[in-house]
Order: structure tokens, then sequence, then C-alpha cells
């Protein structure tokens, strides 16, 4: 059996309500973070979080491509960093892809090795374990915030500021 195609991003052009339907997704997303990181479910947090990231860097990658529909298809962070590392010339933006990099082998380490027992943690708890994951949430939350702050200086994207960060009361 062949290796699925990955998915490629869709694109928000006049008529097609891409733009509202992704703020929504967004804006529920968010939603979601804070209930799931209110009931301590971190894992759930860093998942949508995860994703939310992903999106932004797909997005990056499609306006520093937009001719080159094989970039605009759905990766992972590493893949995506690496990527943008060779494609995007902005030295500000250099050093947020490899903070981003850096906090996802972090996460791949709390996520992946959460049950393993490697030699230097053998006295690490299940309770020390799970409550370090709320600090690997707090770290994408700046991590996302940092992205924003430089991609909006140097992409046409400005909208995509009042997704990332919905107000409080829930309304974009």
């Amino acid at each position: 059996m062949g290796m699925k195609t990955a998915t490629i991003r869709a694109k928000n052009v006049p008529g097609s309500a891409v733009g509202s339907k992704r703020y929504h997704l967004y804006v529920n997303a968010f939603r979601q973070i804070e209930k799931a990181r209110k009931q301590g479910f971190h894992i759930e947090c860093i998942a949508i979080l995860e994703s939310i990231m992903a999106d932004r860097l797909e997005a990056r990658r499609v306006s520093l491509n937009p001719d080159e529909p094989e970039k605009h298809r759905f990766s992972t962070l590493g893949g995506l960093t690496s990527k943008l590392k060779r494609e995007d010339k902005n030295a500000e933006m250099q050093v947020v892809y490899s903070d981003i990099a850096s906090w996802a082998e972090k996460r791949n380490r709390a996520i992946h090795e959460i049950v393993k027992l490697g030699a230097e943690q053998s006295t690490n708890t299940w309770e020390e374990r799970y409550s370090n994951l709320a600090d690997t949430v707090t770290e994408l939350y700046a991590l996302l915030s940092a992205f924003m702050r430089q991609s909006i200086l140097h992409t046409k994207c400005v909208s995509a500021i009042g997704v990332i960060f919905p107000r409080k009361n829930g309304q974009g």
C-alpha cells in the first residue's frame, strides 16, 4: 500500500468562507484549551496548541511560497521548522523557528517518554512528570505569541493575530 500524500492547506479566497471557518475553529480550540488547562489536562492542551502552531507555520510557508502548491501541504512541527529555516531569510524568524524546534524536542520527551524509565529519571513519579507538562503548555503559548509577533511584522497575515488571541469573552 502506498504512502498517503499530505493534505493541501485550504486557501482563503473570496466566497470560500475558509477564513471564517478557520476563525471559528481557532476560537473553539482556545475555549477547549482553557477548559482542559483548568482541569489539568495538559496533554490535550499540548495537542491542540501544537495543531494551531503547525497551522500558523503552514500559513507562513504558503505566504513565502504562494505559487508553489507542493509547499502548501500539512506537515509536522519538525518538518515545518526545518523547511522554513531554509526558505525564510528573515533573521528574527530564524530564531523563532529554532525555539519552536527545541520546544518540539522537549514535547517529544514529555509526551512520548511519560511512562518510560530512563536511568537518570528513575526517581521521577507520575505526579512529577505530569505536573511538568503544565510548563510545556505555558512554553508553547509563549512561543505561539512570539511567532505571531514576529510573523505579523513580516507577512501580510495581519488578521491572524485576532484569531490566535480571541477576546476573553469568547467572541472573536
